[in-house]
């Protein structure tokens, strides 16, 4: 486990919610300067050894989070507002993040995207993913295109792109980023585990 995360207290569940404002201004431009940034890789999708480079499906780079003393500040405050949120609206059974978070850049310049997907997978590795995070961390005047977006009651939900804005979903919604027509779009991914639905 990278993270704990502290237990529900009721039960019920929304489909998707919004968080804003846990990170200041400067601690958001704190995160892009990160040198971490400076070493991604191209972005892979499935699961296991199926694990590939698919650009059909998904453009984008990627580099990773780990717990260290330089980043556990950002952690804790993701944590706590994890916590706050799944109090507040998805009420799951969550018990920690047992993968590093995901730094992503979506460029125009090399025609970013990535299709239609869920972040749950029953060949994972890892604990089960539960609950999804996506934080934008450009500011949308940065880019176009780009629009998170997620599949609701059959029905496609363009979820508003505001900086320093993180949305949160049940890891089993079906949602991509469209392509991105200008800029470079980054945002900060996080995936919580906790024990198979029941």
């Amino acid at each position: 486990m990278l993270y704990p995360i502290p237990p529900r207290n009721s039960a019920g569940k929304d489909d998707t919610a919004y968080w804003e404002g846990f990170f200041s201004e400067e601690e958001l431009n704190t995160i892009l300067s990160l040198s971490e940034w400076h070493q991604p890789q191209e972005a892979i999708v499935g699961a296991l050894k199926s694990e590939v480079v698919d650009k059909n499906i998904r453009r984008s780079q990627v580099s990773w989070l780990y717990v260290t003393p330089e980043t556990e500040w950002i952690w804790s405050r993701v944590a706590k507002t994890i916590a706050e949120v799944n109090r507040t609206f998805f009420r799951l059974d969550l018990t920690g993040c047992y993968e590093p978070m995901q730094l992503s850049m979506y460029k125009h310049s090399n025609e970013g995207f990535y299709d239609w997907h869920v972040d749950a997978s029953p060949y994972s590795k890892h604990v089960p993913r539960k609950l999804s995070m996506s934080l934008l961390l450009s500011d949308p005047s940065e880019f176009e295109g780009g629009d998170l977006q997620a599949q609701l009651s059959n029905e496609t939900k363009t979820l508003e792109n505001k900086k320093g804005r993180a949305w949160f979903f049940p890891s089993y919604v079906l949602h991509r980023v469209t392509p991105v027509t200008k800029g470079i779009r980054r945002s900060l991914v996080l995936w919580v585990g906790g024990p198979e639905f029941k």
